[in-house]
């Protein structure tokens, strides 16, 4: 199921992976582990997710995905321990996606109650 919709996601076909998500609201371990592997299979499309949200704002399976997605891609944005000059650019561009990120992982649709994050209790 998880393998089938990491392919589509790849391959373009982001509505694919949303049934898969949404299967996981009652299991935060499980939802963590999709929702990652699916993030990692939309790097660098996220406005893929984006165009799922104008269909279905009230869907906090997107939000979290967009989120998780964001942070993906801002994480490789990251510097490493490079020259200086190139290290103080990617910094910020880093901290700027993070921040970008940040807005939809704290988004939810009024109508539904909180989630569970993993870990908390």
């Amino acid at each position: 199921m998880l393998d089938d919709a990491v392919t589509a996601v790849r391959h373009g076909s982001f509505a694919a992976a949303v049934p898969v998500l949404a299967a996981t609201r009652g299991d935060p371990e499980l939802r963590a582990l999709r929702v990652e592997a699916l993030s990692r299979a939309a790097m660098g499309a996220s406005t893929a997710i984006e165009r799922l949200i104008q269909q279905d704002r009230s869907n906090p399976d997107l939000w979290l995905w967009l989120g998780r997605t964001l942070v993906e891609q801002a994480w490789q944005l990251k510097p490493d321990v490079r020259a200086r000059a190139v290290q103080a650019h990617r910094l910020q561009s880093f901290q700027q996606a993070m921040d970008s990120a940040r807005r939809p992982l704290l988004r939810r649709p009024p109508s539904s109650p909180p989630t569970r994050c993993p870990g908390r209790r």
